[in-house]
């Protein structure tokens, strides 16, 4: 068996959770601070999502292997 990290997969479920967390965090946004939807900030919170879900997924194959 392979011990290769599927870029690929990771990638895919890197963007979905780091979608779901900018919608959940553009949500808190309007709703807390009453302002406009902004999409700089969607995009800042998509960044980072997928980079948090890239490395604790990247972290937790490399601790399974």
């Amino acid at each position: 068996m392979s011990n290769k990290l599927p870029y690929g997969k990771v990638l895919i479920s890197a963007f979905i959770g780091g979608s779901v967390y900018a919608l959940i965090m553009s949500a808190f946004y309007i709703y807390m601070e009453e302002r406009p939807f902004s999409f700089i900030k969607f995009i800042i919170d998509l960044i980072l999502g997928m980079a948090i879900m890239f490395a604790v997924t990247f972290y937790n194959y490399r601790k399974r292997k």
